[in-house]
């Protein structure tokens, strides 16, 4: 399928040769010295060709998800090319590539509801995040902060003591984005 391999690149076939015991580290390193090795691996993974044993369970961590899903979805796109392909010229290949891209395709969509679940699963955004962020920024840069609220007020030609917050007041809330 891919028709340039670069050094260092690993073919879909090449992925059985990787030693079965590879750390996660090391195919963390390998994704990165080349996105067509991922690429390669992903596809290998979802034709049931051998792969290290770690593979499936890197892929399926929240950081590598959405890139296996995008490496599946460009692997069903070229297979579907590619079947269309041969099919059209009558070559025998076209039903071993049929399988492999139904394969590619079930596959993909088990990863996207995987990957909708773990979605669902995740801890929504808490407000009080922004709150606490909101009241660190202040408690760290109060001058600054009083200074920018300073220039526009002058700029817009009001009073520049209004900047001054009433005391026992910890928040700007509102005023943030006057600066």
């Amino acid at each position: 399928m891919e028709s340039v391999r670069q050094p260092g690149t690993i073919h879909v076939d090449g992925v059985s040769r990787l030693p079965v015991n590879l750390s996660r580290a090391e195919l963390v390193k390998l994704f990165e010295s080349n996105l067509s090795n991922f690429r390669a691996c992903v596809l290998a993974e979802a034709t049931g060709k051998s792969v290290p044993q770690e593979l499936p369970g890197l892929l399926a961590e929240p950081v590598w998800i959405d890139h296996w899903a995008d490496a599946l979805l460009l692997s069903r796109a070229r297979l579907q090319v590619t079947v269309a392909q041969a099919a059209y010229s009558g070559l025998p290949a076209a039903d071993g590539l049929r399988a492999e891209l139904k394969m590619v395709r079930t596959r993909h969509e088990g990863v996207c509801q995987r990957r909708a679940i773990q979605a669902r699963a995740a801890p929504p955004f808490a407000p009080d995040d922004l709150d606490s962020a909101d009241l660190a920024l202040l408690a760290a840069h109060q001058e600054e902060l009083a200074d920018l609220i300073r220039q526009k007020l002058e700029k817009d030609g009001h009073d520049p003591s209004l900047a001054e917050p009433p005391k026992g007041e910890l928040s700007y809330r509102g005023l943030m984005s006057v600066a």
